[in-house]
């Protein structure tokens, strides 16, 4: 009489079913961590398009600039342009918050300028710090992002052209998400 041995073993079964449970796992794993990236890249978006529309709110409503050395207080938050305000004009869409989409964030932008230079160069207005508070309901930070358009000579034109100077956008961010430094109403 000659056994069948078409079938599985029971070890063979196991390692099978192991494996695929270590897969599952880690891609999990990967799935999470993947997800809570997109999310994180969600707010930094919603940061960077804050800051952009306070720079075009500014150019229509520039009393909203403060000094930069004051920029990052308390009483400068007061002066502060909200996110609802730059949603209301319509410099801004909707700020719903990724992690929660029934709820908008709330938040503010301050802007502060440099006038360190002023006397030596006209310009220096041209330096900028945008400090833009996002709190929403499970996360909190402040985007601090300095934009400094630096002043470049095309040598082609002609001396006396005022083509001959253009600026060349300069920028450095810097996200914190240390409680002590975020303002949230």
């Amino acid at each position: 009489m000659k056994l069948n041995n078409k079938g599985f073993t029971l070890i063979e079964i196991l390692a099978a079913v192991t494996i695929l449970s270590v897969l599952t796992v880690l891609s999990f794993v990967a799935f999470t961590k993947y997800g809570a990236w997109t999310k994180k890249k969600a707010y930094d978006t919603m940061a960077r398009s804050a800051s952009t529309a306070a720079e075009q709110y500014v150019m229509d409503f520039p009393a909203a600039v403060v000094p930069e050395d004051e920029a990052t207080t308390h009483e400068s938050y007061e002066k502060g342009i909200k996110l609802k305000t730059l949603v209301d004009r319509g410099y801004l869409n909707n700020v719903n918050d990724p992690n929660n989409k029934g709820n908008d964030c709330s938040g503010k932008v301050v802007i502060g300028y440099s006038d360190a230079d002023k006397e030596l160069n006209s310009r220096a207005l041209d330096r900028y710090t945008y400090i833009v508070y996002i709190c929403c309901y499970t996360y909190q930070a402040r985007y601090t992002y300095k934009v400094d358009y630096e002043e470049t000579i095309d040598e082609t034109k002609p001396a006396t052209s005022d083509e001959r100077y253009s600026k060349v956008l300069k920028q450095k961010d810097e996200v914190t998400t240390d409680k002590e430094l975020v303002i949230c109403e």
